[in-house]
């Protein structure tokens, strides 16, 4: 048979550069609009009382297994049940959802990465699970302050970065939902 055929590099694409290829389909082609501040706390609100309240859940359920010493394993089940529910909300589904939490897609917001990739599972664990969960309400308190503070008074910018978004390197960008095919839309002409 003949010669494979290889493919030529495009215009402006460096032969041999998948890595980088690969990097530079999943930004964005033109950058976003950052997030104002009523939409992130409508989205820390979502994530927070979630996770919160399943936690706060099991918890309850194994404080009352533990009233009976006969039930006590299943008390230390529903720890750890709470830790996997934790850990499922706040690593496991947005890293199934692009880096998305459950408030996120309610709110329509996105964190990523400063060059526009999705961000990693340590990441994910570092800002939802011990940022925004375990400190959530004493990080709630400080933002705002910083936001009002700094952002509005001193810097008079209401769409300015907060310092954990710069601490961990990433932006909250607005993002806008895309139009259903038409085969999906209900107007039947």
């Amino acid at each position: 048979m003949g010669k494979k055929r290889r493919r030529r590099p495009r215009a402006g694409e460096a032969a041999g550069s998948s890595r980088q290829a690969r990097v530079e389909s999943r930004r964005d082609p033109a950058p976003r609009e950052c997030a104002g501040m009523l939409r992130r706390a409508a989205g820390w609100a979502v994530d927070w009382g979630l996770a919160a309240g399943l936690v706060s859940l099991f918890y309850f359920c194994a404080g009352v297994f533990y009233l009976d010493p006969a039930t006590e394993q299943q008390g230390n089940l529903m720890l750890v049940c709470a830790v996997a529910t934790l850990g499922l909300l706040t690593v496991w589904l947005p890293l199934r959802a692009g880096g998305r939490t459950l408030g996120a897609i309610v709110a329509g917001i996105a964190i990523e990465n400063r060059d526009g990739t999705a961000r990693r599972a340590g990441q994910l664990f570092v800002r939802e699970c011990v940022l925004r969960v375990a400190a959530g309400p004493a990080l709630a308190v400080f933002s705002l302050i910083e936001y009002v503070a700094v952002g509005l008074i001193v810097e008079r910018d209401p769409s300015r970065e907060l310092l954990v978004d710069r601490l961990l390197k990433t932006r909250v960008v607005r993002v806008s939902r895309p139009a259903a095919p038409l085969e999906e839309r209900n107007d039947h002409v």
